[in-house]
Formats: structure tokens, C-alpha cells, sequence
């Protein structure tokens, strides 16, 4: 029980420490999800609710957009923990691809959370922002990541997670021999 209480309240302080940081201000943007927000409309005052989705999306474009231009790798992981702690880690994959543009790339694309979030956004079905932000990872990290991309493909996988690897791997020519089975089925 004591180890408990001592593993949440170093949590707790880690978590402190966290949002006094270099971006404290987006990490306080996931916070105002529950509240009533007076807005004007047509001239009018209208009470909304700001769901925790909404907020989340908000706040992950806020996210995104600082990534812009970010030279550090380090801060390009800070910027994705933010929005995997607070959204999702499939969501966290943008800034990841955002940052893979200015930060350096090897870096960045090796991030086992970005390749981890890229394989997790697979699931999602076509169209999807999570999909399309794996596809444009995995596109921006080719050159980096073409031996182990493969490897996400297995016959474990959904069938979103299957549809997107063999039309990626299709579209690079890049379908290894022994996984043409999976992408006929």
C-alpha cells in the first residue's frame, strides 16, 4: 500500500513538472473540456458545452501547427507526448509526420512511439485521420523505415491494418514475397 501511495504521488509530481514546462499552454488546453463557453452568434449570446472530443481536436491542431518549423527532436517528443497523453496516441502521429519535415529525420522517424502510434492508427478505416496520418508517416520515414514496415503486416492483423500496409507496400513496389498471401485475402 505504501508503495502505492508512493508510485501516484511521484506521478502526481512528474505530472507537475510536466505542465510547468516549455509548453505548458497547449498542455492547458486539453483542460477546459465540461465547461459552458458563451459564444456570439448572428449577434446573439449562445451557451455551448465543450466536449472533451472537441477540445481534443482543438488542441491537437494547436499541437500540430507549433510542431511547424520545430529544428529539435526532442521538443517534436514533447510535443507528441502532449497529445498522446491527452487525446490519443494514433492522433500523436501527426506531429510526429509534421515534425519528421524540419527536425532531423532519422531521429524522428526511429521514435518507437511514432512507429508504435503508426501501426495502432492502421486500425482506423479509409479516409480516416488516423490512417491517412500512418500512411503520410510511413511515407515521410520511407527512406528510413523500408525494411521494418513490412513487419506491421501479419496475420494478426485487422483487416483496415491489412487493407492499408498491402496498398502501401503495393504502391512501393515493396510487398515482400512471403506477404502476398495476406493482402489476397
Amino acid at each position: 500500500m505504501l508503495r502505492f501511495a508512493l508510485t501516484l504521488v511521484s506521478l502526481v509530481l512528474a505530472s507537475s513538472a510536466f505542465a510547468a514546462g516549455k509548453y505548458a499552454d497547449l498542455e492547458k488546453c486539453y483542460q477546459v473540456h465540461g465547461q459552458l463557453e458563451e459564444v456570439q452568434k448572428d449577434g446573439k449570446k449562445i451557451t455551448t458545452y465543450k466536449s472533451q472530443g472537441d477540445v481534443a481536436f482543438e488542441c491537437n491542431e494547436k499541437v500540430v501547427a507549433k510542431t511547424k518549423g520545430v529544428k529539435a527532436y526532442a521538443d517534436v517528443k514533447e510535443l507528441a507526448s502532449i497529445v498522446g497523453r491527452n487525446s490519443n496516441w494514433q492522433s500523436a502521429l501527426a506531429v510526429y509526420t509534421e515534425g519528421s519535415k524540419s527536425a532531423p529525420k532519422k531521429e524522428v522517424c526511429e521514435d518507437s512511439d511514432a512507429y508504435r502510434s503508426a501501426g495502432l492508427a492502421l486500425s482506423s478505416p479509409e479516409g480516416h485521420v488516423h490512417s491517412k496520418n500512418a500512411i503520410a508517416y510511413f511515407e515521410a520515414c520511407w527512406s528510413i523505415l523500408s525494411k521494418d514496415i513490412p513487419d506491421l503486416l501479419n496475420a494478426e492483423s485487422d483487416s483496415y491494418h491489412k487493407e492499408h500496409l498491402c496498398k502501401f507496400l503495393k504502391g512501393k513496389k515493396a510487398l515482400p514475397k512471403d506477404k502476398e498471401a495476406l493482402c489476397k485475402a
